[in-house]
């Protein structure tokens, strides 16, 4: 995780940016949405957090496979809900990549 304060010269606007690329291990991905949490303290303003979440946020998210379970996803769904975080909007095709 990679976190940023993006402002202008003249310091009149601000903004962060939070990068992420997250284990494919469950158990890894948890430390890391706590990391979030915990580096969200003491930010003001507009925030982005963008990445590589290696995480679906529900059943509709996965394609082909093995059926999604809510505990793959429940632990990021969690940390985007305390946070106030959503998925932004996206344009063209759901899935960019399969196995």
């Amino acid at each position: 995780m990679m976190q940023l304060r993006v402002c202008k010269v003249d310091d009149t606007f601000q903004f962060w940016i939070t990068v992420v690329y997250a284990n494919n291990q469950l158990e890894k991905r948890k430390l890391l949405w706590n990391d979030i949490v915990d580096s969200s303290t003491g930010l003001v303003g507009p925030w982005i957090v963008l990445g590589d979440f290696n995480n679906v946020l529900g059943v509709k998210d996965g394609s082909g496979g093995s059926m999604v379970q809510k505990k793959e996803y429940e632990d990021l769904e969690d940390m985007m809900q305390l946070l106030c975080l959503f998925e932004a909007e996206s344009q063209g095709p759901h899935f960019t990549w399969s196995n």
